[in-house]
């Protein structure tokens, strides 16, 4: 969820973060954690320029959409593409999924 109040990202999943990690390290199983990589991600980009992740259009600009739409909890495709990049990185990094012959 992209929820910003007085220029901060405001956590919206409750006690679900801190749960994840503590069952992870109770079953001793790698935890890729896309709610704080999603977080740093929506943070380093910013209020306004994080909105290019999200469901957001101006009327007229998706014919799906002709009124406009403001959605903060659903990605459009550079959202997905780029939680989908910082998914993988993560896999990579842990060891779960090979590296390419490229290095990607």
């Amino acid at each position: 969820m992209r929820i910003w109040q007085d220029g901060k990202l405001q956590p919206t999943h409750g006690d679900y973060p801190a749960a994840m990690r503590a069952v992870a390290e109770e079953m001793k199983v790698p935890l890729i954690d896309l709610y704080g990589e999603s977080i740093r991600i929506v943070e380093a980009m910013g209020e306004t320029g994080s909105k290019v992740l999200f469901m957001h259009f101006s009327p007229g600009e998706d014919p799906a959409c002709p009124e406009g739409l403001e959605d903060n909890a659903h990605t459009r495709r550079a959202g997905a593409e780029r939680f989908a990049a910082a998914a993988a990185s993560e896999l990579k990094r842990l060891g779960l999924i090979p590296q390419t012959a490229g290095g990607n």
